[in-house]
């Protein structure tokens, strides 16, 4: 059975095309609604990102480094219109405009300079319409507008999901920030119709003619969206979100797992492990869209509520995972925030008993607590991560003193990649974190990034409690490496002691698991199965009327 990706449905709303691997081969098919079976379009193999033309006839993508087009009727091989990006990336598009241009992303210095180019559908008289710099998130999901006058694109911040939809005129520098998002689309009822938080397709009232928002607000229109497109005749299709079910489990060092009972219902994750290995905190659905702080007791083998939001004069702030203990054992630190803001986190610190919570930094970026460094003093220090945003968009490590509040230090600083997930071993001399995919070691107040321990990839380091051992995640598995520090830091013999994690993501930014105090066992968050089918595309005609009836507005 063929899993889809990437649909899109041509302008008159009669076939679909798609790309999907079948014997070994991903490659496009092509679709007509009144059939029951699709057919591969030749000369699309390892496509990526398929947009139709104007006129329904041909289909732009991106292979092997290049942007090609195929004609739909069979009767032309694919032809090759420009060199264009790293042929392994997938999560760019193109746009075809009304005017029978082509933009798409470039990014090979060799090629030009890198950015958003457009081009003529025949491969002539390129022009960069919008450059950037490779060191920060590339422009995605471009849409020609109709008139052809500018056009919407999305571009993330740092590690955050979802980007900001932009508007941009092809003659002018201007461009403004209509919504967060990706995958915009101008529809013929007056809306901007773009993907939105908790996999929501929104709709935003816009005039073609002044290429202007006539209002400050989206209006959300459908659930569960994982990807979508609309046709110029109404049609809208979709795939709808495939949730991956997760659930809690301990491992201990040989692999084996012993299963929970007592949890909430939903999918835990991100858990913490108390000072004295009694108690551990996850996070749970607590409310829809609404994630809550749990506490585990695994001596009476019980899981009750804590909190998913913290008021103080500012207002309600609502909490996200992880919630790490205190050295006694009386307080957790929670990253939390006041709107959809990615870049508006702050940190807290809040008491077990119920007193009030104190927020300990404020702005103006995004700030991520990671623990307490272990000390045999009175001085209590956080770890903590900070995303400025702007020009600014890695992730840097730094540390703050509790008692009193005093300036934040900065630790660690990797130009060009964002440091993150610090842990300090336990004797508090070294601390370990991960950058570009790999795992390192320095000196905690030492210069420089240190030395990489990790064999290849890997991300999450967490530290035996003697000091002598690192862990972390590579992929689907947890690895484990000797470390020696004296006469000086060396890594040692390196292996894997059990996989079953699941992958992660580029922008998850906290350690999906915690290592007991005593170092005998594991609290995992493990992939459980999936909510929905991956095989369906959802197909909605006279989608125009749903749009107009719930945004009561358009043409």
């Amino acid at each position: 059975t063929q899993t889809p990706n990437t649909p899109r449905i041509s302008p008159d709303g009669t076939r679909i095309v798609y790309r999907a691997t079948e014997d070994g081969v991903r490659q496009l098919f092509s679709r007509l609604l009144s059939e029951d079976r699709a057919t591969p379009i030749p000369g699309t193999e390892g496509a990526l990102v398929p947009r139709f033309s104007p006129g329904g006839d041909w289909i732009g993508f991106y292979a092997d480094g290049q942007v090609k087009k195929a004609s739909l009727d069979g009767g032309v091989a694919a032809i090759e219109l420009a060199a264009a990006v790293d042929p392994g990336a997938s999560y760019r598009s193109l746009a075809w405009g009304p005017d029978d241009s082509i933009v798409f992303l470039r990014t090979l210095e060799q090629a030009g300079a890198p950015g958003l180019v457009r081009m003529s559908a025949g491969g002539e008289a390129m022009q960069t319409v919008l450059p950037y710099d490779l060191t920060r998130a590339p422009p995605q999901t471009p849409e020609v507008l109709p008139g052809g006058r500018a056009f919407l694109y999305s571009q993330r911040v740092g590690s955050t999901p979802i980007g900001s939809i932009t508007l941009k005129s092809f003659s002018a520098d201007d461009a403004q920030v209509l919504a967060r998002g990706s995958g915009a689309r101008y529809v013929s009822t007056g809306h901007i119709v773009y993907l939105g938080e908790n996999r929501t397709l929104y709709a935003l009232p816009f005039d073609l003619e002044t290429l202007e928002a006539t209002s400050s607000t989206s209006f959300p229109v459908r659930a569960g969206v994982d990807y979508f497109d609309v046709s110029s005749t109404g049609t809208l299709i979709y795939k709808p979100t495939v949730r991956v079910l997760r659930e809690l489990v301990l491992i201990d060092l040989q692999g084996n797992s012993e299963a929970l009972v007592g949890m909430p219902a939903g999918s835990p994750s991100r858990a913490r492990f108390s000072p004295d290995g009694r108690f551990f905190t996850f996070f749970a659905p607590a409310a829809p869209g609404i994630a809550g702080a749990y506490l585990y007791d695994l001596e009476t083998e019980e899981s009750r509520f804590l909190f998913s939001s913290i008021d103080d004069d500012a207002g309600t702030w609502i909490v996200s995972a992880p919630a790490n203990w205190s050295p006694d054992g009386t307080r957790l630190s929670v990253a939390a925030r006041q709107d959809d803001n990615d870049l508006n986190w702050e940190i807290f610190i809040r008491p077990l008993d119920g007193s009030p919570a104190e927020r300990l930094l404020s702005g103006p970026g995004a700030q991520y607590p990671h623990g307490w460094v272990p000390s045999s003093g009175a001085e209590e220090r956080l770890l903590f991560t900070e995303m400025l945003g702007g020009d600014d968009l890695f992730w840097k490590i730094w540390e703050v003193p509790l008692q009193p509040a005093e300036t934040p230090r900065l630790l660690i600083e990797v130009p060009g990649a964002s440091a993150e997930n610090p842990a300090v071993s336990p004797d508090g001399q070294w601390i370990a974190y991960d950058a570009g995919q790999a795992v390192f070691v320095k000196r905690y107040d030492a210069l420089g990034p240190g030395r990489q321990v990790s064999g290849g990839e890997g991300r999450f380091p967490v530290w035996a409690p003697n000091g002598a051992t690192l862990y972390y995640q590579s992929g689907p598995q947890m690895i484990a490496v000797a470390i020696t520090t004296d006469p000086v830091l060396e890594p040692g013999g390196s292996g894997v002691l059990f996989g079953g994690l699941g992958g992660y993501r580029a922008q998850d930014s906290s350690r999906p698991f915690d290592l007991s105090p005593d170092g005998d066992r594991f609290v995992i968050s493990r992939p459980l199965g999936d909510s929905g089918p991956r095989n369906e595309i959802r197909v909605v005609q006279n989608w125009f009327e749903e749009l107009r009836q719930r945004t009561g507005a358009g043409r």
